[in-house]
């Protein structure tokens, strides 16, 4: 979640008084250009989508008055054409004047629609966060990394060249270098092969609400701290709660695959499954054995692919569960953070971390998707790395 005050929190559970705005940015050095609010336009409506499962985790639409056509793009250099750069803004009434704003996040905009029909003016704008740069971006010849290389280093370089310009960066390795030359061919998108190299060493590739290129550790379901509690009572931020499960992505058994450092050793090759009985995901229960495979060159080692098969898990493993809670939005939240839901009349009491979120720019109400956050119980990584005995025949 991000940072908020206490008042933010009191306010939030109280008067539910809100505002929204949007900010044009320079992309180059993100100061402020101009904000749409008040006579010179404002945004009327619109969301800010988060998905932790996509390469472009944000994604925007937002409808701004538009007085007079002031904001309609004449063409290239206009500041709402293609590829500017906005942030979008929630903020929440402490008192009668005061706004404590929080950063949804910043988009590079695509497709803006100007429309005019009786006596308004208005215009309509897509956004994607600025992984989008990585997205349209491919190798155009053979590029090759040398192992001891940092993750960090090497992601900035290709980022930087994509087009993410030299700040906004937070890309913490922890240390993390190839074990291996790492060899990018020709022609593969920089998000396919920048997401996976951080997968290889059980670390996440996203854009924050910032616009800051983040690298860094998923969420422990177990050992993250709440974000926010949602019950019943006074204070309640929410009227209802909906459930759906399903398991379209749920798995119970990991198998993680690489090649060993020294050639003269067959590839290593790790398993992670939920052995525990009493998980809804438990490998010997009803759902049967349902494997995840991951497969990488960069993976060399047992001990890697067992820290690999065992994060996977901790993700694979969780019951997705669509948790829709009419509410009071709260814009602070993120997707990852840790949740609990108490509420006796759904039947539900329970720590969950948030997949998916859908926060209005309006008045209508948050959405959050949410996936079951419960222990794994005795979580096996089966480390296995074998000596074989080689040899070379010469006759059939």
């Amino acid at each position: 979640m991000r940072p908020v005050s206490d008042t933010f929190r009191a306010a939030l559970r109280t008067s539910h008084r809100s505002t929204a705005r949007l900010v044009v940015l320079d992309p180059t050095t993100f100061v402020q250009l101009a904000e749409l609010s008040g006579a010179n336009g404002y945004v009327v409506g619109g969301t800010v989508s988060m998905d932790a499962s996509r390469a472009i985790r944000r994604t925007c639409d937002v409808e701004l008055a538009n007085p007079d056509g002031v904001w309609t793009p004449a063409g290239p250099g206009s500041l709402l054409f293609f590829n500017a750069l906005v942030r979008l803004d929630r903020g929440i009434y402490l008192d009668a004047d005061t706004v404590e704003w929080i950063t949804l996040g910043h988009f590079l905009v695509g497709r803006p629609i100007a429309t005019a029909a009786g006596g308004e003016t208005k215009l309509a704008i897509q956004g994607e966060d600025r992984a989008k740069l990585l997205v349209r971006s491919r190798f155009t010849a053979p590029t090759t990394y040398a192992a001891g290389t940092r993750l960090g280093a090497l992601i900035q370089t290709e980022a930087q060249i994509a087009g993410m310009g030299t700040t906004r960066y937070r890309l913490d390795d922890g240390g993390r270098t190839l074990t291996r030359d790492r060899v990018f061919d020709e022609d593969i998108s920089r998000i396919d092969a920048l997401s996976d190299l951080a997968t290889d060493y059980g670390l996440q590739l996203f854009a924050d609400a910032e616009g800051y290129l983040a690298l860094a550790e998923p969420p422990d379901p177990e050992t993250a701290a709440l974000a926010w509690t949602f019950e019943r009572g006074d204070a309640a931020i929410h009227t209802a709660v909906g459930r759906e499960w399903t398991d379209d992505r749920l798995y119970n058994h990991v198998v993680a695959t690489g090649e060993s450092a020294d050639p003269a050793f067959p590839p290593v090759r790790a398993e992670a499954m939920d052995t525990n009985p009493a998980s809804p995901a438990y490998v010997n229960g009803p759902l049967g054995d349902r494997v995840y495979r991951y497969t990488s060159a960069m993976i060399t080692s047992a001990s890697q692919a067992a820290d690999v098969a065992a994060k996977l898990l901790a993700d694979v493993a969780l019951v997705t569960e669509q948790i829709d809670i009419p509410s009071v939005a709260n814009p602070a939240l993120e997707p990852g953070d840790a949740i609990a839901i108490v509420d006796a009349a759904a039947k539900v009491s329970g720590r969950y971390l948030i997949d998916q979120l859908v926060t209005p720019l309006g008045l209508a109400e948050q959405s959050i998707a949410a996936k079951a956050a419960r222990s794994l119980g005795e979580l096996v990584a089966l480390q296995r790395a074998s000596r074989v005995a080689w040899w070379r025949t010469d006759g059939p």
